[in-house]
C-alpha cells in the first residue's frame, strides 16, 4: 500500500508540474500572439493611413486642376463673349407708370430723379393710351395717359415711388382704377449695363458740385 500510493502522489505531482508548464507555455504563446496582432493591427492601420492620404492628395489634385481649366475656360468664354447674360438677383427694378397726359407730364422728376440716383435710366412714352372702363355700376369714358419707365434700385423702390408720387401726375381718370405703378424684378440683362445700373442707383455718391443728394 505504502509503494502504491507513493506512486500515486508522485504521479499527481508530475501532472501538476506538467499542467503548470503547459499553462505557462500558452500564457506565453497568447502573449506573443496578442503582440504580433497588435503589431500587424499598426501596421495595417498605417497602410490604410498612407493610402487614406494618397487618396485625399489625388482628390485635391484633381479637383485644383478641375478648377484651372475650368478658370481658364471662364477667362477664355468672357475674352471671347464679353456680353454675356447676368442672371440670379440684380438688386435692380424695372418701374413703370401710367401718367396723366391731361395734366401735363413733369419731366423735371426724371431729370431730378437721375441726379439724386434715384434712376439709372428713365423712357417716357409720349405716345397716347385710351382704354374704356366699365361696369354695371360705372360708365366713365376712356382716359388718356403717358407711360413712365425707370430702372431703379430695390433697395430704394420706396423712396422713388414717394418721389414721384409727390411730383408726378399720377392718372386717376376713375375710382375705379387702381393707382398704375408696377415695379418688377430686373433679373437678367447685359452685365456690363447690370453693372453700370447698379453703380448709378446706390445714391452713396456726391461729386464736387453737389449734383448728386444724400439721404
Amino acid at each position: 500500500m505504502d509503494t502504491l500510493d507513493a506512486a500515486r502522489k508522485a504521479k499527481a505531482k508530475a501532472n501538476k508540474e506538467f499542467r503548470k508548464k503547459s499553462k505557462a507555455k500558452l500564457d506565453k504563446a497568447l502573449k506573443s500572439l496578442k503582440k504580433n496582432l497588435a503589431a500587424a493591427k499598426a501596421g495595417a492601420d498605417a497602410a490604410h493611413a498612407a493610402q487614406e492620404a494618397l487618396r485625399l492628395k489625388r482628390e485635391l489634385d484633381q479637383k485644383l486642376d478641375h478648377e484651372k481649366q475650368m478658370s481658364e475656360r471662364v477667362s477664355e468664354f468672357k475674352s471671347k463673349y464679353p456680353n454675356v447674360w447676368a442672371l440670379g438677383k440684380t438688386g435692380l427694378l424695372w418701374a413703370q407708370a401710367s401718367l396723366d397726359a391731361k395734366n401735363g407730364l413733369n419731366e423735371d422728376f426724371v431729370k431730378d430723379a437721375i441726379l439724386k440716383n434715384l434712376a439709372a435710366d428713365c423712357v417716357i412714352s409720349k405716345k397716347r393710351f385710351g382704354r374704356n372702363f366699365r361696369n354695371s355700376d360705372h360708365h366713365d369714358a376712356g382716359y388718356f395717359r403717358h407711360k413712365l419707365f425707370c430702372i431703379v434700385s430695390e433697395t430704394y423702390a420706396d423712396t422713388f415711388m414717394d418721389e414721384m408720387q409727390s411730383k408726378v401726375p399720377i392718372n386717376h381718370a376713375s375710382p375705379n382704377i387702381p393707382l398704375d405703378v408696377v415695379f418688377s424684378p430686373i433679373v437678367t440683362g447685359s452685365k456690363s449695363y447690370i453693372e453700370w445700373a447698379r453703380k448709378h442707383t446706390s445714391r452713396v455718391q456726391i461729386t464736387a458740385n453737389n449734383l448728386f443728394n444724400k439721404h
